[in-house]
């Protein structure tokens, strides 16, 4: 990945994780590695653990963030999940998936949290 897009990805992973953590999530965890597997992000609400997957997009862009979930990256995000279940142990879990496209100005125009994608 190319430090543009790192840095991107990272901005996309802020506005996350401080729209989870203004509606009551807890973040535990960023850029979560295990093996080959990454989770851009790991909250706990409740006795929920919920893992994360972030998409940023410029508006002027091809598609919108939300368009950017393939299905090669969902059976990723099942493996990684695995990984996290027997590290966190948690009584309930899901994963989530925060599409994030941003205008012309790079100002925010939509940020989209759908649940339970898996």
């Amino acid at each position: 990945m190319s430090n543009h897009n790192q840095l991107w990805g990272a901005y996309g992973e802020e506005l996350s994780s401080a729209y989870l953590s203004r509606h009551g999530y807890q973040i535990i965890a960023q850029n979560w590695r295990c093996h080959h597997h990454e989770i851009d992000l790991i909250a706990q609400n409740h006795n929920t653990l919920i893992m994360v997957e972030v998409k940023l997009r410029l508006v002027n862009n091809f598609a919108p963030a939300a368009n950017a979930l393939s299905w090669h990256k969902i059976q990723q995000l099942k493996k990684a999940a695995n990984y996290a279940l027997y590290f966190y142990h948690p009584k309930g879990w899901r994963y989530d998936f925060i599409a994030i496209d941003l205008n012309p100005k790079n100002r925010l125009a939509r940020l989209c949290h759908y649940r339970q994608i898996i």
